[in-house]
């Protein structure tokens, strides 16, 4: 049985973690130098992306009219909310100017 000393720690195991950490920093700057490298590409190749061109001219606004919604409510009565809102609160009045 060879006696332990406690406090004192070995000198290989100390040797191994400043190894392991020092791969760990090893392995994080090769990542960056490569995340850069990969970035900067298409710039030090001269190709200049663009982006393609879309006609927008035909494109209206797709919400659908106030008026396309049914009103079942009668003549001067207020829905309780928006028409727009696609609730079922849009078909109960809230008030009435009669």
């Amino acid at each position: 049985m060879s006696p332990r000393m406690f406090g004192l720690r070995s000198p290989i195991r100390r040797g191994s973690r400043y190894f392991l950490a020092g791969l760990g920093v090893l392995a994080a700057t090769v990542f960056i130098i490569i995340a850069i490298e990969v970035t900067l590409a298409p710039a030090w190749s001269g190709i200049v992306s663009t982006a393609p061109n879309i006609n927008r001219a035909s494109k209206a606004d797709r919400l659908p009219a106030a008026a396309a919604f049914r009103h079942d409510l009668p003549d001067g009565c207020e829905a309780l909310t928006s028409p727009l809102a696609r609730s079922p609160l849009s078909h109960v009045a809230a008030r009435c100017l009669s």
